[in-house]
């Protein structure tokens, strides 16, 4: 069999991503196309190319919208084809995942600092461990990577902030992580100034002689304005 194109590959294995909850789908053709970022045509095309091949089956569903059946398991088909080099199938991705879940260790115990960090880090780190926080190694590698972004000048304010915090903590769940505390920041925290209260304004009007007041009171008893 020839190999599927690479357009309506791409649209069968959208639809071997639907089909995990059912088989029969009725996505717009709409939709696919802004999904797959082509045009409404395109998707047209792509579909007769499936149904063609014996991959896909369309059936109106009403006006405006069809009903899209896989009259076949599609990992079982596509198995001939050239598969696209940015696409990886369900089992590539589940052993992905489960490969990196098999190199962290779980926050069960704290971890020791590597020896493959920088002496300055492994300092900042062995606070945590004498602390007892359970760290992994992915925690280690974010906290590295807050590290380095630092100022050298900041490595010492650090060190010196998680300390007092480890000191001032009893339980460890309210130590934080190691990258979350070197973004943060806290050794930097300030009081903000407080602006002392802004005086009212002084009045507009200019000040009047007592013989003015004397004039406007006898005019208002006189005049009555």
């Amino acid at each position: 069999m020839n190999p599927l194109p690479r357009g309506p590959y791409k649209l069968l294995r959208l639809f071997q991503k639907f089909s995990r909850v059912c088989r029969e789908l009725f996505p717009s053709r709409s939709y696919l196309a802004r999904t797959l970022g082509v045009t409404t045509r395109t998707i047209s095309r792509w579909i007769a190319a499936l149904v063609a091949r014996s991959l896909l089956k369309v059936r109106r569903r009403g006006p405006t919208s069809c009903l899209f059946i896989l009259l076949a398991d599609v990992q079982s088909n596509v198995q001939s084809f050239d598969f696209h080099p940015c696409i990886s199938t369900s089992n590539e991705v589940q052993e992905q995942k489960t490969a990196r879940v098999l190199q962290f260790k779980p926050r069960s115990q704290p971890l020791t600092p590597s020896l493959a960090y920088p002496e300055p880090y492994r300092d900042y780190i062995r606070v945590f461990a004498e602390k007892g926080k359970p760290l992994n190694e992915a925690d280690l590698r974010r906290g590295w990577a807050a590290w380095s972004g630092l100022d050298p000048t900041e490595w010492p304010k650090a060190v010196a902030d998680i300390r007092d915090r480890c000191r001032e903590t009893e339980s460890v769940k309210f130590v934080p992580m190691p990258a979350n505390h070197l973004l943060d920041m806290p050794w930097t925290r300030r009081p903000l100034p407080v602006e002392p209260p802004k005086k009212p304004a002084a009045s507009a009007q200019p000040e009047i002689s007592q013989e003015e007041r004397d004039f406007l009171k006898w005019r208002k008893q006189t005049h009555g304005w």
